[in-house]
């Protein structure tokens, strides 16, 4: 691919953590357009954003469809857009890179079926949980949409093994994970304003019941009841339909939830500052960026083998601890683990939760998505590899 190299990258929407890797690829690829299916789904808070992006908004019907797995149903917004092919053919680009496994992504391998030449490329945000219990017919259709793809991105080795589940091979996939402004987290060096750390957690996301906090908020009060010689607070962040379930849940006198309710994700630095354990007890998630966005600011994280970005970002007793949030037993001997770390232990772990984090930025993110859409011949590689091993020798 050559410096003109014209590149199309669809998506559904532009959240504010995605914005730092854009304009970082924009850098890198002058000549690249973003076709978005929506300014901002309905499920989120966020004003949409573009920055200096080159962004066109698509044709789009809107609908609500359900999301379910055995621990959770929600309800996913679904954008079908309608003018795809026209715009494809209006830009004429050497290189699409299309969203998951969704209707640009079928309209992109549509096109390459027109043109050949066009080189195209699936980001998969996936993991082996989020896509379990697929149907058959989706699965097929995938197997057909990795046939046409040139290449794929997933965010980690969760991903690249259900990727690989649909035919693509190992070489022809680039580890790409998700990423943020890591600068924009550093302010909470002030260890004098945090709390004790086994005393003070936080949570920040939507409250919905994928995301698994009612089920840890009732161990979480059963764990401390038993416990009534120390005190907790647990500030959560965020909003969403099962907020008022959540402030039904009985908690016992010495633990204190506090519900901030809805954020600007520029007031969230200020909210991690004052954090003790970052808590991210999901049933389902390709990745979480909140877990970057608390090691960014030194917290270390008590999170669900169920995201993927503690999967990949979290090693016990390093910079946090992983747990099952469907089964308490577990949960409790996370907790326990938490409440039992010594002051001394908490400054290193804060250090090794920034360096598990400072090699995952927009710029490098940026480089090495960069070399999967120019095909670069330079082997595919997992940023995240070099980083766990030089956490696992600190």
């Amino acid at each position: 691919m050559s410096e003109n190299t014209r590149v199309v990258i669809f998506h559904g929407f532009i959240p504010p953590y995605r914005l730092p890797l854009f304009t970082e690829l924009s850098k890198q690829i002058p000549d690249i357009h973003f076709i978005v299916a929506s300014p901002m789904e309905f499920n989120r808070q966020w004003a949409p954003n573009f920055g200096m992006l080159n962004v066109i908004v698509q044709k789009s019907i809107s609908v609500r469809m359900w999301w379910r797995m055995d621990d959770f149903k929600e309800l996913m917004p679904v954008n079908l857009p309608i003018d795809s092919l026209k715009l494809l053919f209006e830009l004429r680009p050497q290189v699409i890179v299309c969203p998951h496994f969704g209707a640009q992504t079928c309209w992109g391998a549509l096109y390459k079926l027109l043109r050949p030449r066009t080189r195209m490329i699936i980001w998969a945000t996936a993991s082996e949980r989020t896509e379990t219990g697929r149907s058959w017919l989706r699965t097929t259709l995938r197997r057909m949409l990795v046939a046409c793809a040139d290449a794929a991105v997933v965010n980690g080795k969760s991903g690249r093994n259900y990727v690989r589940t649909l035919g693509m091979a190992d070489e022809r996939m680039w580890t790409v994970p998700y990423t943020i402004d890591n600068s924009a987290f550093l302010h909470s060096d002030e260890l004098t304003s945090r709390r004790p750390v086994s005393h003070s957690l936080l949570y920040v996301g939507q409250l919905i019941p994928r995301k698994g906090l009612d089920r840890f908020l009732r161990v979480l009060s059963g764990f401390m009841l038993e416990r009534p010689g120390i005190e907790c607070q647990f500030e959560v962040a965020g909003n969403g339909p099962q907020r008022s379930e959540l402030e039904k849940i009985p908690t016992p006198r010495n633990l204190i939830v506090r519900f901030l309710g809805d954020l600007g994700y520029d007031q969230l630095p200020a909210v991690y500052a004052r954090g003790g354990i970052f808590v991210f007890p999901t049933m389902a998630d390709e990745w979480g960026v909140v877990v970057n966005e608390a090691l960014a600011s030194g917290l270390p994280v008590l999170g669900s083998v169920y995201s993927q970005a503690v999967e990949e970002l979290i090693q016990d007793g390093m910079n946090g601890w992983r747990f099952r949030p469907d089964d308490d037993a577990d949960v409790i001997r996370a907790l326990s683990e938490v409440f039992s770390l010594a002051p001394g232990e908490l400054g290193a772990m804060r250090s090794r939760c920034r360096e598990s984090i400072d090699a995952v930025t927009p710029g490098a993110t940026a480089a090495a998505l960069a070399r999967a859409i120019t095909n670069s011949p330079t082997a595919p590689l997992d940023p995240i590899d070099a980083i766990q091993s030089r956490i696992s020798q600190s």
